[in-house]
């Protein structure tokens, strides 16, 4: 989804600063009109680019998190020592 997002955003802004749309002869509606929608969906691209981002590190963290809980080992208690103490 970065990708996409990233992709269809370079799109969206080099339509905004490429200017043929606006210096074309179509009516000034259809100009207003795209020039709206095309800044809705930057702002729509920001937002969903940001929204991956933050969900893949919050992903990432939960399963570091994960590996290092399963893998550390439980560190024993002075009660659980006393417990293992054997006289001789």
């Amino acid at each position: 989804l970065h990708v996409v997002g990233t992709l269809l955003l370079s799109f969206c802004v080099t339509w905004f600063t490429d200017a043929q749309v606006v210096s074309s002869p179509l009516p000034d509606w259809y100009i207003t009109l795209f020039l709206i929608s095309n800044f809705t969906a930057v702002g729509y691209l920001l937002f969903s680019v940001w929204l991956a981002m933050h969900a893949s590190i919050a992903a990432q963290s939960v399963g570091t998190r994960l590996l290092t809980g399963f893998a550390r080992l439980s560190i024993p208690s002075s009660s659980d020592l006393k417990k293992l103490n054997i006289s001789i």
